[in-house]
């Protein structure tokens, strides 16, 4: 009895946020996590990317970026592959001079290709992350004028690019509009102004659920809005896609919220229609550890000791530490599990 208590009250401590240990497999945009793809599967991608923009070999990019634009490109857990795209910047992004010849490649890039949408996607990535570079991940309270000063005229620069449209919306990328949400937070826009921005995103793909996770990270309480906002739009937004989409859609939100560590209980969320999306994603998306893993802890959060169970089952000695932290914990909420289910078979009916 005592081994489970212990594994339930660190439940509530490690599983409610990314661990240090669990850095690896978080992206931080804009100031918020957002939930990766496999590290693997991420990595390969970026990597790419990385070598072609090091040999200048921008028309690798370009037929790429419009595959995985034009047929959806996904990784094995459901995740946007667009999403990884322009993050080869961070290679560059260490320090100013790495910045200096980023732009130097994008620079080059536009020569060979004048007015390519890929193109500027990258380069007003560049500059979002430049200006958060300036910036820092700090609080705001601690970053110095010239950080304010430097931030500003980046996130400007940033804006400029991403604002323009492309001649034919075939050649539009959802994730420019991500780009113009994540700085529309950053240059403090009004509901009226940001929510005309929202419905043109999901006028250009509904489906692509990114684009309701930030206009939910808009809603948070340390931006523009409030808990029961943010809550209340993830059920609302349901509506923009199929009935058999929505807990998906549902699941991705909350999932993307939790990581940006802005609620702990469970209680506060509808667990059996994220429940159902997690079983949706596994159906779609079958074989993926990284969903498996953090579906389980989830239940866990939830207290469903049943789905739990069933989970960790599935995973058995194959853990994905990364989800975890360690083996060690791993094996103390598989018992947890295991003990309650066994507690649940016991009872009478």
């Amino acid at each position: 009895m005592k081994r489970v208590m212990l594994a339930l009250s660190i439940i509530s401590c490690f599983l409610t946020s990314p661990s240090i240990s669990n850095a690896k497999s978080w992206l931080l945009v804009g100031g918020n996590y957002y939930q990766m793809a496999d590290i693997g599967s991420e990595k390969e991608l970026t990597s790419k990317v990385y070598d072609y923009m090091m040999s200048d070999n921008f028309t690798e990019i370009e037929n790429l970026a419009k595959d995985i634009r034009d047929n959806d490109g996904r990784f094995p857990e459901g995740v946007h592959k667009q999403m990884y795209l322009t993050e080869v910047a961070k290679r560059y992004g260490k320090n100013e001079e790495g910045f200096v010849a980023y732009f130097d490649k994008l620079h080059k890039w536009s020569e060979q290709f004048p007015g390519s949408s890929t193109e500027r996607l990258f380069e007003a990535k560049a500059w979002n992350d430049y200006a958060w570079f300036a910036r820092g991940d700090g609080f705001a309270d601690i970053v110095t004028e010239k950080g304010w000063k430097l931030f500003d005229e980046r996130i400007k620069k940033a804006y400029e690019i991403a604002s323009i449209e492309p001649e034919s919306k075939t050649d539009d990328y959802q994730e420019r509009y991500i780009l113009l949400q994540t700085i529309a937070r950053a240059q403090s826009w009004d509901r009226e102004r940001y929510d005309r921005l929202f419905q043109e995103a999901i006028a250009l793909d509904p489906h692509y659920y990114r684009f309701y996770c930030e206009r939910a990270f808009y809603l948070l309480p340390r931006w523009y809005g409030s808990p029961e906002e943010w809550k209340e739009f993830a059920i609302n937004a349901l509506v923009n896609v199929p009935e058999k989409d929505r807990p998906e859609l549902y699941t991705r939100i909350v999932w993307s919220i939790f990581n940006a560590r802005e609620f702990q209980d469970m209680g506060e969320i509808s667990w059996p229609l994220m429940r159902q999306g997690v079983q949706d994603i596994m159906a779609r998306y079958p074989g993926s550890r990284w969903n498996l893993n953090n579906f389980a802890a989830f239940a866990l959060r939830a207290q469903d000791w049943g789905t739990a169970f069933e989970l960790i089952a599935l995973i058995g000695d194959d853990p994905y530490i990364e989800v975890w932290g360690s083996r060690k914990s791993y094996n103390e909420f598989r018992y947890v599990a295991t003990q309650a289910q066994d507690r649940k078979k016991s009872k009478p009916e």
